[in-house]
């Protein structure tokens, strides 16, 4: 829960490492977060919807889904520049 008052946190690369539970919180308030991997791990219960404005997130092969529907908008703003990769989470149900 810590890592939520890292508050110029950029990166986050947890991918592969077995981590259990749930997906802290407080990693909603890192609003400077642009790149984020959590694949390959073992979380519970739901993904908080803020991750998904995450510009270059994987949350693939996490077999959770958002703690709410996530409604995407028409007046939303791209999630990451031209030519740059998006990883875009698969939620399975």
């Amino acid at each position: 829960t810590d890592l939520g008052s890292i508050a110029t946190l950029q990166t986050l690369h947890l991918a592969n490492n077995s981590l259990t539970g749930s997906i802290p919180t407080t990693l909603v308030d890192l609003s400077d977060l642009r790149s984020l991997s959590l694949a390959g791990n073992r979380f519970s219960g739901c993904i908080p919807n803020a991750l998904a404005r995450v510009a270059q997130n994987d949350l693939s092969d996490i077999e959770l889904s958002f703690c709410d529907p996530v409604t995407p908008t028409a007046t939303a703003t791209p999630l990451a520049p031209v030519g740059e990769d998006l990883f875009l989470p698969l939620v399975r149900k």
